[in-house]
């Protein structure tokens, strides 16, 4: 976005800023910015930084965010409706609001900040020691000996390994011989003959292949409409797209995916008697896993209790947009918008 300016506000010394989204400006949109990109609107989209490791998006106090945000440095002191992803810090400060996922290599909330989500720590690449797909054995020693120190090191880590594997072979319990079978055991163990029965037909080949390969069933997706996807279409186009309301009236459970992702994708819980905003993604959905004494809302538009019983997944589709054609309208009440 062609925004720029610069800042003199209170607090803003830490910060120089590049980018300016003004109090009483609202944005309608994604936003890449790259340097600091300062918040005092209103922002409905994502918000991306194509910059450096020093890059940082600033949410002041007056500014809100609704959409998913993406810097290496991230600073809170307004409102957040979305997951937040940092290769470096975030900083939630006094006031402050994320209502979404975090993840991070450091993370900082002082008195007054709010986190409504799970914090998830990025670990560092130098702290995976699996040896990666397709590399040979010989490969991962050498690069595990340049990590911990050379060639000497990787022998005493090797010497190490053969002691243990030594001792476990020493302390492994003996062997016990079976006694030889007797002549009277052997009659005991021959079974008696079966009584005769109606002779059955064997199954043919491919039904027999067919039954070893096949999983055994899960109960989620026995349940009626469980991998079914239903669309809940918003009803008032002033109300946010980007998110939804859940009023949970019991502990739930949600999961969230993407379209083309396979199994269940994030898990979200929602404590009993809390009401949470909780942020769609581009090609999102979600279900109901647990808990089902619960409300939905999006745009205006209640979801009927039937659709959330169903267990199926729900995408979101905002008035005037329309689906994909694959999936089926839900059942839904007009209700209050909220």
């Amino acid at each position: 976005m062609p925004l720029s300016g610069t800042s003199n506000s209170a607090g803003g010394s830490q910060h120089g800023t590049d980018t300016m989204i003004g109090a009483g400006m609202r944005v309608e949109g994604h936003v890449a910015f790259s340097g600091v990109l300062r918040v005092q609107g209103e922002v409905l989209g994502d918000v991306a930084c194509q910059g450096d490791a020093g890059d940082t998006v600033v949410v002041d106090a007056t500014g809100s965010v609704t959409g998913a945000v993406g810097a290496p440095c991230i600073v809170v002191r307004g409102r957040i409706l979305g997951p937040l992803h940092s290769a470096q810090s975030i900083d939630i400060q006094p006031g402050g609001r994320v209502v979404g996922d975090a993840s991070y290599r450091h993370i900082a909330i002082h008195a007054g900040g709010l986190v409504e989500g799970a914090l998830t720590p990025a670990l560092p690449i130098d702290a995976v020691i699996e040896a990666p797909s397709g590399h040979s054995p010989h490969a991962y020693a050498e690069s595990s000996a340049k990590r911990f120190g050379g060639r000497g090191a990787l022998a005493g880590a090797a010497a190490l390994a053969l002691l243990v594997a030594a001792g476990a072979w020493l302390s492994r319990p003996p062997a016990t011989p079976a006694p030889p079978a007797t002549e009277a055991s052997a009659k005991e163990a021959v079974p008696p003959p079966p009584a005769a029965a109606e002779p059955v037909a064997a199954p043919a080949p491919a039904a027999k292949a067919a039954e070893a390969a096949a999983p055994p069933a899960s109960p989620a997706r026995e349940a009626e409409g469980a991998e079914e996807t239903l669309i809940v279409q918003g009803v008032n186009p002033a109300k946010p797209a980007g998110v939804f309301l859940l009023v949970s009236k019991a502990p739930s459970v949600l999961y969230r995916k993407k379209r083309d992702e396979e199994g269940e994708g994030t898990r979200l819980a929602v404590p009993q008697g809390r009401t949470v905003s909780i942020a769609i993604g581009r090609n999102d959905l979600f279900r109901v896993a647990e808990g089902r004494d619960l409300e939905i809302f999006y745009q205006g538009r209640k979801v009927t209790p039937k659709t959330i019983e169903t267990g199926a997944w729900m995408r979101f589709v905002p008035q005037g947009a329309r689906g994909s054609g694959e999936e089926r309208p839900a059942g839904s009440d007009d209700g209050a918008a909220r």
